[in-house]
This record gives C-alpha cells, structure tokens and sequence, in this order.
C-alpha cells in the first residue's frame, strides 16, 4: 500500500523535497528482493526515469539573492533526486526481466546524460555506468541501442576518469560494444578508443 502514494510523490514537481524523500525511500525499498516485485508490478521504473533527467522543479528566472539561493537549493535537492533514482534504477535493473523495461521506458537517453555528470554527480553518474554496463552485457542489441543513443564518446571518456571503478565499468561496456558488432568497433576506434584503453 506504500509504494503507489510514493510514486505518486515522485511524480509532483511542485514539492522538491517530498519528491527527494519519496525517492530515498523507494531506493532503499529496491534493494530488498522482497519489494523489487511489488515495485516494478507499481510501474516503479517508470516513475523514476524522468527523475535521471532531474526530477525537481526548473530554476526561477528571478536575478535577486533570494531567487538565486532558491535555486542553488532546488539544484542540490535536483542532484539529490537523481542520486536515489539512479540508485533505485540500478537496484531494480539488477533483475534481468527488467533491463528490457529500462530501454522500453526510454532510459538510454537519461543514462548517457548522466554519465557526463562525472564530475558534478559522481555518484548519479556511476549508477548510471552499473546499468549500461549490465544492459550491455545482456546483449548486442542493447550495445547498438546504447550506441544509437550517443553512448560511445560519454563511455569512451569515462576510461579517463581518476575512479578505476569508473574506469572497468567503462572498460566492460566499451569491449562488449566492440564485439557487439563491426560498426559499433569502427566507431570506438574513430573516437581515439584505442588510445584511451591502451
């Protein structure tokens, strides 16, 4: 009975920092196998994808100090709700019946964005490497989806990161797109991928 009210929350733009609680708690709710059902049967991945993206209210467009502090904290509870969410997808991607719902609900695009948050989001973005690394694995299709997307370059300069965890899991995507197909390998070495992984 829980988890539909959250999602509900999730779903209202107008209240950051309910929408940053109702988050946190459905990613602590997918780490427990018990839940990860009840959640995905709820439409959980659903309601977080548009939360990658940056789930808070936009910024105002007031120039004075107080709009500005207004903004500084809806960008920080932004960050915060995109770290939970990334979290929560990750948890719930885990289950291999589910990586299909990720791209079915259109989260390529969001996951490649957020790996170029590496230095603003460190942690969003690292979520975000986990689930295209497991996408990744589960088949060339997904390797050419991910591909599609502009995936290529975001992954490929994640092998320059300071992070070694950042570093193999970009490793292991960026190998199971080039033995995904001959077009994808052109692209990596097009993109100085040789360099970068020697």
């Amino acid at each position: 009975p829980l988890i539909s009210p959250l999602l509900a929350v999730l779903k209202n733009h107008a209240w950051p920092e309910a929408q940053a609680a109702a988050a946190a708690t459905i990613r602590n709710l997918s780490v427990s196998a018990e839940n990860k059902p009840k959640l995905q049967a709820k439409g959980a991945l659903a309601a977080l994808m548009p939360l990658l993206r940056g789930g808070a209210a936009p910024p105002s467009s007031g120039g004075d100090a107080a709009s500005r502090q207004e903004d500084e904290r809806v960008q920080m509870i932004t960050a915060e709700i995109q770290e939970h969410a990334s979290v929560a997808v990750r948890n719930l991607s885990l289950d291999s019946a589910q990586e299909d719902k990720v791209v079915e609900e259109g989260g390529l695009p969001s996951l490649i964005a957020m790996l170029k948050l590496e230095k603003s989001a460190e942690k969003s973005a690292e979520q975000a490497l986990v689930v295209l690394r497991n996408l990744s694995l589960t088949s060339a299709g997904n390797c050419k989806r991910i591909a599609a997307e502009g995936g290529v370059r975001p992954v490929l300069s994640l092998l320059q990161s300071t992070k070694e965890e950042l570093k193999e899991h970009a490793l292991v995507i960026v190998v199971a797109m080039a033995e995904a197909t001959p077009d994808i390998r052109s692209q990596i070495v097009a993109e100085g991928g040789i360099k970068l992984i020697l």
